[in-house]
């Protein structure tokens, strides 16, 4: 993914090679530095279409998104011989058993992007992974002879068809299901036609001058910062070390409760003293 951006020339900041990545580094007061995206490379897609040019040479579109990965993926699953299909479903589920056997359920619907616990029930294994022997009798369980026997490889034959036979492409021809659907089609084809749909955006126009504000600094702080080392200049004009926190308080026991609050704590037992009430 980094040599692709590096090929795109994604990065807002003058980076152009992985060495100037070293050569930036995190000063305080700041604990992170974030590269960000050029704004016109942020809708783009990572993995784009090759198209043909004019004098017959072959580039990667600037626009047009990939589109036959699923077909490149269901054809490794074909060759490979897997009894399912190879889908990105597939993959997705995975990656969520991988998540749930390590994570909690909080976790698990962040990595899933899920709102409600419940729909994670549409991506658990078909094939039950409990050995449900050996907890009826009181045994350790066989995590590692469940998890194989529940596994997609399990099913694996390389010599598996690839493709459907002659005799069931010659079934379809004659369905009469399928035939009544291609009249039904040809019929409404000439009668009806189909209207684009209307897609409505709302924009949001009620935004407060201080949010736009720190928005505009922080989207440009990053790059700022990053190609003020690049190019050997002090960011802010300020040194390595010479800047210090000066907090400011409009009470007195606001400025107490925020040094109890910051304070080490082995270093203010002198301050609190038990009393005893005779």
């Amino acid at each position: 993914m980094l040599t692709l951006a590096l090929l795109d020339e994604a990065f807002e900041a003058n980076i152009r090679s992985i060495h100037d990545f070293y050569r930036v580094h995190v000063r305080p007061p700041r604990r992170s530095v974030e590269f960000d995206w050029k704004e016109e490379v942020r809708d783009r897609p990572v993995f784009r279409q090759p198209v043909r040019m004019t004098d017959g040479t072959i580039r990667t579109s600037d626009t047009e998104a990939l589109h036959y990965y699923l077909y490149y993926l269901q054809r490794l699953g074909l060759v490979t011989g897997l009894m399912q299909i190879l889908t990105p479903y597939t993959i997705r589920r995975g990656s969520g058993e991988s998540a749930e056997a390590v994570g909690t359920q909080a976790q698990l619907q962040q990595v899933m992007n899920h709102i409600d616990a419940m729909t994670y029930q549409a991506y658990i294994n078909q094939r039950a992974q409990l050995d449900l022997k050996a907890a009826f009798l009181g045994r350790p369980a066989n995590t590692a002879l469940m998890k194989a026997a529940s596994h997609m490889s399990r099913f694996v034959y390389p010599r598996a068809p690839t493709a459907a036979s002659f005799e069931e492409l010659e079934k379809l021809r004659t369905d009469p299901k399928l035939a009544q659907l291609i009249d039904l089609r040809d019929f409404l084809g000439s009668k009806v036609r189909p209207e684009n749909q209307v897609r409505s955006t709302r924009s949001y126009l009620r935004k407060q001058a201080t949010t736009r504000t720190r928005d505009n600094f922080f989207n440009k702080l990053n790059t700022f910062e990053v190609n003020s080392q690049l190019n050997g200049e002090a960011f802010l004009d300020l040194g390595q070390g010479n800047w210090q926190l000066q907090p400011s308080y409009s009470l007195n026991e606001r400025k107490m409760v925020a040094e109890l609050i910051c304070a080490n704590t082995s270093s203010v037992h002198h301050l609190f003293r038990p009393t005893v009430i005779q």
